[in-house]
């Protein structure tokens, strides 16, 4: 996949704030299920079609062949729906994945989760855990969003969130990555990619939740 930089200039969706600090990133879907609605048409919006007049935004905006980047990775954008101070804006990054009709959405969200995984891995982040939220999490009006993604769509939050580790643990190199899911495929989670041994068990419970066989594998003592 491909990410395009496209910056929006200093304006309303883009205060110019820098992030108080990094805690995750945030999962959102466009609901714009018009055909034309890929990554690109979302970018032309922010930048050219009045959306920088508006305190909305995100950081990046993904469909199935490619991604824009709108805000820089170290400042605010205005989407998590919890006001200037809350944890969502201040401390995510955030993802839109369109759902644009005739548009591959798992391919969308499969995107979605590597430039997840990356933006993690840049910040010495080995663990998903904990790490990917959904915009619901921070909504003071409980906004349903991904809703296609919480309904289940597309494996779910559940499959975004295990490929995300799966990419992760690609990146860093720290335990074998598996083959393409098949039904005799097994996943094995390395106690040694996580900062705990209950962490490796939270994730291979999100695998089998998820359809994906798996075993954790902890490393001998002395």
């Amino acid at each position: 996949m491909q990410v395009e930089e496209w910056l929006l200039p200093i304006s309303k969706a883009r205060c110019g704030k820098k992030l108080r600090g990094f805690c995750g990133v945030t999962i959102h879907e466009t609901a714009n299920t018009a055909p034309t609605a890929n990554a690109k048409s979302h970018a032309v919006y922010m930048n050219q079609n009045g959306g920088k007049d508006r305190e909305v935004s995100y950081h990046y905006v993904v469909d199935a062949q490619q991604a824009f980047h709108l805000v820089p990775d170290d400042e605010v954008a205005w989407h998590a729906g919890d006001g200037a101070s809350g944890k969502g804006n201040n401390e995510t990054i955030a993802i839109e994945i369109c759902v644009n009709a005739g548009g591959n959405f798992q391919q969308a969200v499969d995107n979605a989760a590597a430039l997840a995984a990356q933006l993690l891995y840049r910040r010495g982040v080995k663990s998903a855990e904990g790490r990917i939220f959904e915009h619901h999490d921070f909504s003071s009006y409980q906004k349903n969003c991904p809703a296609n993604l919480r309904a289940g769509v597309a494996g779910g939050m559940a499959h975004l969130r295990a490929k995300v580790q799966q990419v992760l643990i690609q990146l860093w190199g720290t335990a074998e990555v598996p083959p393409e899911k098949s039904p005799d495929s097994l996943y094995r989670v390395q106690v040694g990619a996580f900062a705990a041994k209950e962490g490796a068990e939270r994730y291979a419970d999100q695998l089998r939740k998820a359809g994906y066989p798996c075993f954790v594998v902890v490393p001998v003592q002395g």
